[in-house]
């Protein structure tokens, strides 16, 4: 027996691009292959979202990552659909976090005082520096 959470569907195997269309409403779990009223069919378990998140953020950190999502197509929500997928997916999150050694450290240090900087009029006097 189910959850109550969870609905069936039971969808033509020529017929993938439902499930496809599916998938980007809520996530969904392909279960098996069927026989359905004589025809093969798969089953798709189809979980409706009924949870929320509530988090504290910056104003100008949301309004920022919103145009952004817009620009891609997405809601914050579908964004957090995405990233806690990926992290169930990955086991983890699905980026590399690390504590700076000392060296990034004091160079990110130096950065927000704004001293040991070095300035360029251009990139080509930046890597004409560098050698590149």
């Amino acid at each position: 027996m189910l959850p109550a959470m969870f609905s069936i569907r039971t969808i033509p195997l020529n017929m993938s691009h439902i499930i496809l269309n599916e998938m980007k409403k809520s996530p969904c779990i392909l279960v098996k292959n069927v026989v359905h009223l004589g025809y093969k069919r798969k089953e798709v378990f189809i979980m409706a979202k009924a949870e929320f998140i509530r988090a504290r953020v910056e104003e100008s950190l949301k309004v920022n990552t919103e145009l952004l999502f817009s620009r891609l197509g997405l809601t914050m929500t579908d964004a957090i659909t995405l990233f806690l997928t990926q992290c169930q997916l990955q086991q983890g999150l699905p980026f590399e976090v690390k504590i700076p050694n000392e060296e990034t450290k004091r160079a990110l240090n130096d950065a927000h005082a704004g001293v040991n900087m070095t300035s360029y009029a251009n990139t080509d006097e930046l890597f004409k520096e560098l050698g590149i």
